[in-house]
């Protein structure tokens, strides 16, 4: 029984979502959750779902809604969404 609840304990653990922070190298090409979080500048603390981008001089965002200034994205295909209704 020991090993078992261990085992779900270090699963939750690796499922944890956390931002990670935007690099041109390891760009997501998935849809996610993107935010800024780089005070001073315009749409501080925004979040947008959608698809990264990078013209050169800054990460963008675009969904529904357009949010520049991106920073730390959350990839949303790593964790399972249901809905139980």
């Amino acid at each position: 029984m020991y090993i078992v609840v261990r085992f779900y304990s270090a699963v939750a653990k690796l499922n944890k979502m956390e931002w990670i922070k935007l690099d041109y190298d390891t760009m997501p090409t998935k849809e996610v959750l993107a935010a800024n979080f780089a005070k001073g500048t315009y749409g501080y603390k925004e979040k947008v779902m959608g698809y990264v981008n990078f013209d050169g001089q800054m990460f963008s965002c675009e969904g529904a809604e357009l949010l520049e200034n991106c920073t730390h994205y959350i990839d949303l295909s790593k964790f399972d969404i249901e809905c139980d209704g």
